[in-house]
């Protein structure tokens, strides 16, 4: 006599095969989805935190004869050799435009971008390590043509930090930006050059082997009104493709995983404050701009000229 038996609960082989297969498709689909908006948020913080440094700054300048803070000099205070508190383990040895603005936001993690990493030096116990090692204490830095020169007299440099009221430009004049994971004390820069591994507009764009942003001689009138267009055309064509688009602070590009250049660092994009205290984000190649000659003192474009009397 047979009997019938139910068939017991459970899956096949191939059901469990489907089902897996399935997840696997989801998971391909939504975690890319789910990290954009981990970026996104990130974005929006790091945009958050140059306001509140914007704001800082123009702070400043109202209570310093509006004035910008000067970058960078050396320290003569008690805590000179000792650790710099509260940035990092690292020894106080200079004073920066972040150490002066300070008092106005009173909180270190303001100065840091959620995106960025720590310093390859951030950490690093080597006795000698101080603020002008790759520490990343701060990821912003402000623009040169306002700062004037660092360390004011040891360069015999008479260009000194300027008053609000030089600026013709102050909606598109570049105040602020975002810089290496790697930058120090004082990170400032302008569209040549800068303090340590903020080095130039063009790097800051395109990274490693941008191409030499003096290639067009500084200009037919000392950079004013520069017609050359040698480093427009190097930044919008990334050195011939040659560029590495990553994070110059480290020799390795992918250090940590993150080789995205500063001014790529948010979707391909940068969060920018400008001097009259607005923030904006702008991809990348299109901050190119800032390195046309023909554009920079129009007033119509972002541009690291303030437009009026001494600039780079």
């Amino acid at each position: 006599m047979s009997i019938n038996r139910p068939r017991s609960a459970g899956f096949t082989l191939i059901e469990l095969l489907v089902v897996i297969a399935i997840i696997a498709i989801l998971a391909a689909i939504l975690f890319p989805v789910f990290a954009q908006a981990r970026e996104s948020a990130r974005t929006t913080s790091c945009l958050s935190n140059m306001k509140q440094l914007s704001l800082a700054v123009l702070q400043y300048v109202q209570d310093y004869d509006e004035r910008f803070p000067t970058p960078l000099y050396d320290a003569q205070d008690p805590g000179v050799g000792k650790p710099d508190r509260p940035w990092g383990i690292w020894k106080h040895v200079r004073i920066g435009w972040n150490h002066t603005v300070f008092p106005y936001v009173k909180n270190t993690q303001v100065f840091l971008c959620p995106s960025a990493q720590p310093g390859p030096d951030h950490d690093d116990p080597n006795a000698s390590n101080d603020d002008g090692w790759r520490t990343g204490s701060v990821n912003y830095w402000m623009n040169k043509s306002l700062t004037g020169d660092p360390f004011q007299g040891a360069w015999n440099s008479g260009f000194r930090p300027q008053k609000l009221a030089s600026l013709n430009f102050a909606a598109v004049t570049i105040m602020l930006g975002e810089g290496p994971d790697g930058s120090q004390t004082g990170a400032h820069m302008h569209r040549y050059d800068g303090w340590g591994y903020t080095d130039g507009g063009l790097n800051l764009i395109n990274g490693s082997n941008s191409g030499d942003p003096w290639a067009s001689g500084w200009g037919d009138d000392g950079g004013v009104n520069l017609t050359n267009q040698t480093i427009y055309n190097t930044c919008t064509s990334h050195n011939n493709q040659k560029a590495g688009l990553n994070d110059r602070s480290d020799s390795a590009p992918d250090w940590g995983g993150h080789n995205a250049s500063p001014a790529r660092r948010h979707r391909d994009g940068a969060n920018w404050a400008f001097s009259d205290g607005h923030v904006k984000w702008y991809k990348g190649d299109a901050m190119c701009i800032t390195m046309n000659g023909k554009a920079w003192n129009t007033g119509q474009t972002p541009t690291f000229s303030k437009g009026g009397g001494q600039d780079y």
